[in-house]
């Protein structure tokens, strides 16, 4: 059985978080993905306690403050 691939998608931009999730449905990968669209909601997920260990998180071209 393939393991699912956990990744985190965190960007302002709605059309460019679309884009990495088509890249990433397209490139076959067997994946839970969430998106959030900036750096709070991203920490507030990430100490979510109904979220486990991810594998990847993806952070496209954003304004850290």
């Amino acid at each position: 059985m393939e393991e699912t691939v956990k990744i985190l998608v965190v960007d302002d931009d709605e059309v460019d978080r679309m884009a990495v999730r088509r890249a990433l449905k397209a490139a076959g990968f067997h994946l839970e993905l969430l998106e959030v669209g900036d750096c709070a909601g991203a920490i507030a997920m990430l100490n979510s306690s109904r979220l486990t260990v991810y594998s990847s998180i993806i952070a496209c071209q954003m304004v850290m403050v």
